[in-house]
């Protein structure tokens, strides 16, 4: 097997993983808003917002456990919230399983990010070809198969709710076990600069190995370096994947400083050019992406459509984010266009979505239930006293409904791959082979769960209000837009092998 296939294996078996634990993860999370209603609201924001804080932290954790060990431990509390839907409802273990989910997602992605991000290295280094594209084209290559599995667990969900009356049991059984074989895959993974197969009876027997090897050492014996196998836990882990990163000149006397603590963290953060133009961009990604699962969801989507239509509408978006993840991947590859063509699409279709619906619900929704609303600026101003929005359930829904909700989660799910792949392809591009590169991953879940957490906030207080939500976030958009437009212009391109100049100086 060539080079290329054999990285591009990698992340396909890293991507089928991802597929079937968050295949088991992602329904419930859909449904959170509208079976649990206002808890639902808390339990993502309490995800989200442990998301964020310990992501601070994630670099050192994961650069002194390592990436591999990393991806299969912190997916376990995935499966242990889906499997929390089997037991009677219970407010104390549904709010331990989001917070044990919001810290173990940033080890995580974080691993996830660093794991494509050394593959995307590797790959350059092996066939010449630049690391923009490299990048690019194994994030797309993740994200069309991760994509996935939102429409499978979605039209499982959407199929069972309807048909059985125990629809509950037999979904979140089914989908427990399918989270319990991502774990599994998810173990079996080889570390990205490892020369091993990926045959399923050699990864079997690599771990069978390590097992005994383990128990070798536990007794006191010592083994040989180079028997060490494919699931090496801990400093073994850390030791193999050293290479990839540049400490420095100090680094070989201090081992120690590979390690980006939260000192570190937080001096990247608010020192690196680079990151305070890109900042803006995940927090509003994160903003937009609260607004879809919460108040979208719950009042368009569940308010007019019904609460069936959830699952159906999420179903049609993972569909159409896999062959979105394919064309963007296209269009990326080509020099001429790039991934500065693709963010300019998504901010313009970004925009105009929360202008359109800002617009339409305010005719639909609010005027459409009789009530007497003169400007969209009364409800903005109706969080400064107090008043509630008005309940979208009052309006029943139209086929133009139908049509109008359907295209608008279409267009949300066309612009999905740009801000989940692209963006944090730039990121790896920009710090590929430094000790920044865990710090850079990271810091796009730090902000885009800020911005989900703020979200899942403002809906809170604005309630029922989504004319106020969408104004908000269409000029936080433009914002973002035009950090993103200076960025590409004046600090460092997003393209950065058309900028050759600006990356010999350290851009």
């Amino acid at each position: 097997m060539d080079t290329t296939e054999s990285i591009r294996l990698r992340i396909k078996c890293l991507a089928v993983g991802f597929f079937c634990l968050f295949a088991a993860y992602k329904a419930s999370e859909q449904l959170q808003t509208t079976v649990n209603r206002s808890s639902g609201y808390v339990c993502l924001l309490v995800i989200y917002s442990c998301l964020a804080i310990s992501s601070l932290v994630a670099p050192w954790i994961v650069a002194k456990v390592g990436t591999k060990t990393l991806l299969w431990t912190s997916s376990l509390p995935y499966v242990v919230i889906t499997a929390s839907y089997l037991l009677p409802k219970n407010e104390m273990l549904l709010s331990i399983s989001c917070y044990a989910v919001g810290i173990a997602a940033s080890t995580l992605w974080t691993s996830q990010g660093e794991y494509v991000g050394k593959c995307s290295l590797l790959m350059s280094q092996r066939t010449g070809v630049a690391l923009t594209d490299c990048t690019s084209d194994l994030n797309a290559t993740f994200f069309a198969i991760f994509s996935a599995s939102g429409a499978l667990s979605l039209l499982f969900a959407s199929v069972v709710m309807s048909v059985l009356d125990n629809s509950l049991t037999i979904l979140f059984t089914v989908l427990t076990i399918l989270g319990v074989v991502g774990v599994i895959l998810l173990a079996l993974l080889p570390s990205p600069e490892s020369n091993h197969s990926l045959d399923v009876a050699e990864l079997l027997k690599s771990f069978a190995t390590a097992s005994k090897r383990q128990e070798t050492v536990e007794a006191g014996q010592s083994e040989p370096e180079d028997k060490k196998g494919i699931l090496a836990l801990g400093p073994a882990d850390a030791q193999l994947e050293a290479p990839i990163i540049d400490g420095g000149a100090d680094s070989a006397k201090l081992p120690n400083a590979q390690l980006p603590d939260l000192h570190f963290m937080i001096r990247f953060l608010t020192r690196d050019l680079r990151m305070r133009y890109i900042i803006p961009v995940m927090l509003v990604d994160g903003a937009r992406m609260g607004f879809f699962i919460g108040a979208f969801m719950e009042k368009v989507v569940s308010g007019l459509l019904g609460v069936t239509y959830v699952a159906t509408v999420g179903f049609i978006s993972s569909l159409v984010s896999v062959a979105a993840s394919m064309c963007w991947r296209k269009l990326v590859l080509n020099p001429r266009l790039g991934r500065r063509t693709a963010f300019l699409i998504s901010f313009i279709l970004q925009a105009l979505w929360f202008a359109f619906y800002a617009i339409w619900c305010q005719r639909r929704i609010v005027e459409g239930t009789g009530r007497v609303v003169d400007k969209p600026q009364v409800q903005l101003g109706n969080v400064a006293t107090g008043e509630e929005g008005v309940d979208s359930q009052q309006v029943p829904g139209t086929m133009s409904d139908v049509v109008i909700i359907l295209s608008g989660c279409i267009v949300n799910a066309i612009m999905e791959p740009v801000w989940n792949g692209f963006l944090r392809a730039t990121l790896q591009v920009y710090f590929c082979d430094s000790i920044e590169l865990p710090c850079a991953m990271s810091s796009f879940f730090v902000f885009t769960s800020i911005g989900f957490a703020i979200q899942q906030g403002i809906s809170l207080v604005f309630s029922g209000q989504l004319v106020a939500q969408c104004v908000f976030l269409l000029f936080f958009s433009i914002a973002a837009g035009c950090s993103m437009l200076f960025l590409h212009l004046r600090v460092c391109s997003i393209d950065l092998r058309e900028d050759d100049k600006a990356k010999e100086e350290g851009c």
